[in-house]
């Protein structure tokens, strides 16, 4: 499109999984709800990583435009895809919603009114005030589990750059008269060498 490059499709997915590879990274793959769920790119990518789906959370958008069927509902309730962390649904503020002067506000009770006229039995774990909810959780919950190693980690490079430090030789305390020693040094040196008495 435009001046975008050919390989723009191939980029972005370089791009992705550099990052989704990582096994610290939660992943977010986020699928529009009027396409296969099943066949998502971001869904393939994510399972490509995170076959088990330990790290990924599943956001499905426009829910509001996908088909009515038992299938689909499955899919909501994670029994298609295997996730861990979850599959949440949203329906987003649409342009023209926008453009009509739509708030955030209405936009996020006419949301919760869907899910509960469709999907009652789990509305509370659906929509965009859930979706914070949950990825606030995540988080927290990753970073409590990654900490310790991470703590880990760190004193072992404080060691290892202390030990670095302490090979250089012992701390420069006036830093302004060392400075002006090893010039001095160099100069005597310098002259020496130019006398030949070196």
């Amino acid at each position: 499109v435009g001046d975008q490059p050919r390989d723009i499709e191939q980029q972005t997915t370089a791009l992705v999984r550099k990052y989704i590879e990582n096994p610290n990274c939660i992943i977010l793959a986020v699928s529009p709800g009027n396409i296969d769920i099943a066949n998502s790119e971001s869904i393939k990518l994510a399972k490509e990583v995170d076959p088990q789906g330990d790290r990924t959370l599943a956001v499905i958008t426009k829910v509001d435009l996908m088909e009515k069927s038992a299938e689909n509902s499955r899919v909501l309730e994670g029994k298609v895809i295997p996730i861990k962390l979850g599959i949440v649904g949203v329906i987003n503020r649409t342009q023209a919603q926008m453009d009509a002067g739509i708030s955030i506000e209405e936009c996020l009770q006419r949301e919760a009114e869907f899910f509960k006229n469709h999907f009652n039995y789990m509305s509370s774990e659906m929509g965009t005030p859930y979706l914070t909810q949950r990825l606030c959780s995540v988080l927290m919950q990753h970073v409590k589990q990654c900490l310790p190693e991470l703590i880990i980690r760190i004193t072992e490079q404080k060691v290892i750059q202390q030990s670095i430090l302490d090979s250089l030789g012992p701390r420069i305390e006036d830093e302004s008269g060392a400075l002006a020693d090893l010039v001095m040094k160099f100069c005597t040196e310098f002259r020496n060498n130019m006398n030949g008495r070196n």
